[in-house]
């Protein structure tokens, strides 16, 4: 049939041919969430518009959390494949790497003009480890984001993106950004309006924003270096009224200057906003826990509403009033 190149990617025929390659560790929902959205496309276009097979090294099952997924295919079916999309797997990034390394020893060679590679949270270490995203943009799941920078330097990390187009390589967020990765290849291939109808199918935000908001907003306490420990249980003590730099530096015993060059390096964060994150935070317990938003305001130092409303939107992507709507009771109806 007719070729057709669609954003870097030549679909050979009307049907895409996906490949999915596990490892011993792979996460069955990662896999699980991309085949619900691809068949359901088939079954909303009223057509297949994607053919999909489980490939590995081995025909063993594999998996994690004790769900076993079985293999359709060896790697060299891959050959036939217009996409690979790479899953999760669960572990650190050693074990990553050491599960795909037949994998990763073919996807070099294998991409070319008119193929496109992609992955779900974690697959991305598998295509960082293969050197095919030095110097490409990319995501994964944002708590990897410390061990991922160290071990793939060369990759341009932007974990705040739900998925991640450079070229012909697409990366996801972690979790159900799958879904999201998915979806992006419907619409790619078939049309944003085919795309829109699986999600809603799914009850599914097909538009539900970036990554970032779902961050954390305060980095956990430092694991790394005592002197950012003492800091941030200092500032956590007195986030009303933090100290100044110089204050607090003297009380720790080191220069203003050591002191913001650690913390930044350790939390990613200036002290003024880790002291900021703080208030914002103890702010959005008090407005869960159904307090207004003057008390909220009062209670964690601002004095005046309007620059707490705006901070507030700008780290939730909410105004506080939304956040205090949706956390109103239920509201039960006798029978």
């Amino acid at each position: 049939m007719r070729s057709g190149r669609i954003d870097n990617l030549v679909v050979k025929s009307d049907t895409m041919k996906v490949a999915i390659p596990l490892q011993p560790e792979t996460v069955a929902s990662s896999v699980a969430n991309v085949l619900d959205v691809l068949h359901s496309a088939n079954r909303y276009a009223g057509k297949v518009q994607f053919e999909t097979c489980l490939l590995a090294a081995t025909r063993k099952p594999v998996g994690a959390h004790g769900v076993a997924l079985k293999p359709q295919a060896g790697l060299e079916a891959m050959a036939d494949c217009d996409l690979v999309l790479v899953p999760a797997a669960r572990g650190p990034v050693a074990v990553v790497l050491e599960g795909s390394a037949p994998l990763r020893q073919l996807l070099p060679d294998w991409l070319r003009p008119g193929r496109q590679l992609a992955s779900v949270c974690a697959g991305a270490q598998v295509l960082a480890g293969t050197g095919l995203l030095d110097g490409r943009r990319a995501t994964t799941f944002w708590g990897d984001a410390r061990e991922v920078r160290e071990a793939f330097p060369a990759v341009l990390w932007r974990f705040e993106h739900m998925v991640e187009r450079d070229g012909a390589i697409m990366t996801s967020g972690g979790g159900s950004a799958g879904i999201d990765l998915a979806l992006a290849v419907v619409e790619q291939v078939a049309g944003l309006e085919l795309a829109q109808r699986v999600a809603a199918a799914m009850l599914f935000d097909h538009r539900r924003g970036p990554q970032s908001n779902y961050f954390p907003l305060l980095p956990g306490s430092s694991t790394h270096d005592p002197l950012v420990a003492a800091a941030q249980q200092r500032m956590r003590a007195a986030f009303t009224d933090p100290p100044d730099v110089p204050t607090l530096a003297a009380a720790l015993h080191t220069s203003p200057r050591n002191l913001l060059r650690r913390f930044k390096a350790e939390t990613g964060l200036t002290l003024q906003a880790y002291g900021m994150r703080l208030r914002l935070e103890a702010a959005r317990v008090l407005l869960e826990d159904q307090a207004t938003i003057d008390q909220a305001v009062a209670a964690v130092g601002y004095v005046d509403r309007a620059s707490f409303s705006r901070a507030f939107k700008a780290h939730y992507g909410v105004p506080p009033m939304a956040l205090r709507a949706r956390r109103q009771p239920v509201q039960t109806v006798p029978m």
